[in-house]
């Protein structure tokens, strides 16, 4: 039966990819309900493929691509399917919500260009997890990273633009560091395999992996909202539609940690104590810095992006945790540390998700994000 499972993963891609053809056939509602329909059942296929690795994890699931060789395959993986698993389940839930949300929104959205660059957001995080090679990676990121970009000036408002292109810069500092650490690691190619790269890491000498350890950190970091690289995420998740910021916070930033542990858990050598004090101290200064800021703001939107620096930091806090324990050999601690990193990312995804959608409804109802202008709020059942 690997050969189903194999079919159900390649048709998630195959319907996420549906779902931005179809919405650029108009701007009739139909598209729009289809469009949404397509995406809500790649997230079903997405949640089926990645719950076979679960039952059965020794098996993975791989898409040949013979007509690219420089995308060889497509693999799915325990770790990976994790994170697709999020990436399936988030999609679901935006897709419903987005049916009748953006209704209310057809003067102020594009509808078309909006749903079309929702797919190409999702494929490209989709295209993230499964790749193998560093330059299908990259460029899964990087069609992620253009269509979000896109997605949050979607209403074409000034500060929208304004927070768009401060977005635009720092992904792409970040990305232009991750493919640096990429080339450094392989020796110039990017049609190597992760495996074979992580060959070529056990063999490289120490300030090389420092240096590729430094650029693979401010990367991922930035694109996660890493204190001092956070700069974007409050200005870029209240600008974006609601639907858009729940995907945003809800997985485009644990495909940063899902990166950020690949690289780690798979491709360096184990790092030292240095380097994961040096993880666990941004994190911890990344927690403090988002709880002080989202208890004082008062834009609602703004306070969930400044809670999500707050949880990534707790994740970068235990990441650091688990590798420091590693380095001085408390293999118990590390195991617990990487179990608590993953159920943070698993929990703060869930519930982030659940919040934006929610900070949609109440946006929309009340005309106005600022929480002081919210007192008295109640649910009439």
């Amino acid at each position: 039966m690997l050969w189903l499972s194999e079919n159900i993963l390649f048709a998630s891609l195959l319907f996420t990819t549906l779902s931005g053809v179809v919405a650029l056939g108009g701007r009739s509602l139909v598209f729009h309900k289809l469009s949404q329909t397509l995406l809500a059942v790649s997230g079903v296929l997405g949640l089926v493929a990645s719950f076979k690795i679960f039952l059965a994890p020794e098996t993975g699931l791989q898409i040949l691509v013979e007509f690219a060789e420089f995308f060889p395959v497509f693999q799915l993986d325990l770790f990976g399917a994790i994170f697709f698993s999020l990436i399936s389940f988030v999609s679901v839930l935006c897709a419903v919500y987005a049916g009748p949300y953006l209704r209310s929104y057809q003067e102020t959205y594009h509808l078309p260009s909006l749903n079309a660059l929702v797919a190409a957001f999702v494929l490209g995080m989709q295209m993230v997890i499964l790749s193998q090679s560093p330059l299908a990676f990259m460029t899964g990121w990087e069609v992620m990273s253009i269509a979000s970009f896109f997605l949050v000036m979607s209403d074409r408002s000034q500060d929208s633009i304004r927070a768009a292109l401060l977005y635009l810069v720092m992904t792409h500092l970040g990305a232009a560091a991750i493919l640096a650490g990429f080339l450094f690691l392989s020796q110039g190619s990017l049609f190597i395999d992760f495996s074979t790269l992580a060959s070529l890491a056990w063999t490289a000498p120490s300030w090389l992996l420092w240096t590729c350890f430094g650029l693979f950190f401010f990367g991922f970091g930035s694109k996660a909202g890493l204190v001092p690289l956070h700069v974007w995420l409050p200005e870029a998740h209240p600008a974006a539609p609601s639907h858009i910021s729940a995907f945003m916070s809800g997985v485009m930033l644990k495909v940063a940690i899902y990166g950020f542990l690949r690289v780690l858990l798979f491709i360096l050598p184990p790092i030292g104590t240095t380097a994961s004090l040096i993880i666990l101290g941004f994190g911890l200064l990344t927690a403090l810095y988002g709880v002080l800021y989202a208890v004082v703001d008062r834009d609602f939107k703004r306070t969930l992006a400044f809670s999500s620096i707050e949880n990534i930091g707790l994740i970068f806090t235990m990441i650091g945790v688990a590798f420091f324990a590693s380095s001085v050999g408390l293999e118990g601690l590390y195991q617990t540390a990487i179990v608590a990193a993953v159920f943070f990312t698993i929990a703060h995804a869930i519930f982030k998700t659940g919040l934006f959608l929610a900070s949609g409804v109440v946006v929309r109802a009340v005309h106005s994000r600022n929480l002081e202008k919210m007192g008295g709020l109640q649910v009439l059942w």
